[in-house]
């Protein structure tokens, strides 16, 4: 699993309870006319159109963490991240900070490259658990 670039509507902290998982943390330093990348805003969701706020960005890579199992991390509500499973098998504990801070995060997406967002497609709630059997297990 590699996700998008994102942010969320809240601050959390997120504990790694098995596996490891690395964050890239990016910015925003202007435009680059050849970039393909742009920022939009809305919601991650089945038949969800989000809006563009800017196109042909040039995005900077901040840093990058690596966090393991009993370890946390801190992610401000406007931070651009991504995660990367370093493991095959990785489970967080996420504590989101109430109320939510903003109604619909920026994602950024790449117009040679599209994806899909992973909530925009719900699996079926037996594959649900499946994976969860899975992921508990230790083979």
């Amino acid at each position: 699993l590699v996700e998008d670039i994102h942010e969320h509507r809240f601050s959390f902290t997120s504990k790694v309870i098995k596996g490891k998982l690395k964050n890239y943390i990016y910015d925003i330093g202007g435009a680059n006319p050849a970039s393909t990348l742009r920022v939009e805003r809305g919601e991650c969701a089945p038949d969800v159109k989000r809006d563009i706020i800017a196109s042909n960005i040039n995005l900077i890579e901040l840093c990058t963490f690596v966090t393991e199992a009993g370890q946390e991390y801190h992610i401000h509500y406007t931070t651009l991240h991504r995660i990367e499973c370093l493991t095959t098998k990785v489970i967080t504990l996420l504590n989101k900070e109430l109320p939510f801070a903003q109604t619909t995060p920026r994602f950024i997406t790449d117009t040679a490259n599209p994806s899909v967002c992973a909530f925009s497609q719900p699996k079926p709630t037996s594959e649900c658990w499946e994976i969860i059997e899975y992921t508990l297990s230790d083979k």
